[in-house]
């Protein structure tokens, strides 16, 4: 958030997920409450979405794996849950491949590592940038990491079987039209399968962007209409 309460909380959260870079996707949703966040105004429905989902009443606050709360102040308590889930046997293996055209063409495919029924999955497809530098935080920071800009299709994802046999796959597409970044250079999909009945993320990975583009910078406040169209 960028509360001035929180500037020693997001220092914390930015050095416990560099050093445990290669366990977590970090994705930080800024929100309304208990005051205007203009990370937030870029984009409300999706932090909206996820705060109620999450029932989150208070900020800062932070989760590992959607149902484990962080105590922000224990760094040796939540390295042991970092390493404890990790050890965890998913449900699913995840990919994520991109590719950049007019727009990006994101597909993630979701293999199932063993046989359910009766389950309550969804795919969520997140669109973070690493770094964003703004000018009128209201804490004074001038970086904040892993901010979510868009969810795709929408915040609340999109529904697996609730029946798949080990070694099924199922499949989506998204087609991102880059508005509500600074640089798709900066920026990275972060893919998440999530039981919706324990809150559990299940899975996780993520496609960095800088790998496909050779055309990086994208403003949503440039942009231009012409009409009539001549042809």
């Amino acid at each position: 958030n960028t509360l001035s309460s929180s500037v020693s909380t997001n220092s914390y959260m930015h050095s416990f997920e560099t050093n445990n870079s290669t366990d977590l996707r970090a994705i930080h949703y800024h929100t309304s409450s208990p005051s205007s966040d203009p990370l937030f105004s870029s984009y409300p429905s999706g932090p909206l979405a996820r705060e109620f989902y999450y029932g989150i009443g208070t900020v800062p606050y932070a989760l590992i794996n959607g149902n484990q709360p962080l105590n922000l102040a224990n760094t040796v308590g939540n390295q042991t849950i970092i390493e404890r889930e990790s050890l965890m046997d998913p449900f699913f293996d995840l990919s994520v491949n991109c590719s950049q055209g007019e727009s990006v063409i994101i597909i993630i495919s979701a293999n199932a590592l063993e046989g359910f029924s009766g389950k309550d999955f969804s795919l969520h497809c997140a669109i973070v940038e690493k770094q964003v530098e703004i000018g009128n935080a209201p804490n004074g920071e001038p970086v904040f990491y892993n901010v979510l800009r868009e969810f795709l299709p929408n915040p609340g994802g999109t529904y697996l079987p609730s029946t798949m046999n080990s070694g099924n796959t199922v499949s989506r597409e998204f087609i991102w039209s880059p508005t509500n970044i600074h640089s798709l250079s900066n920026a990275r999909v972060v893919a998440f399968v999530q039981n919706n009945s324990t809150k559990e993320v299940v899975q996780s990975a993520y496609f960095d962007l800088s790998s496909i583009t050779t055309n990086p910078v994208f403003y949503s406040s440039l942009k231009v209409n012409l009409y009539p169209n001549p042809a």
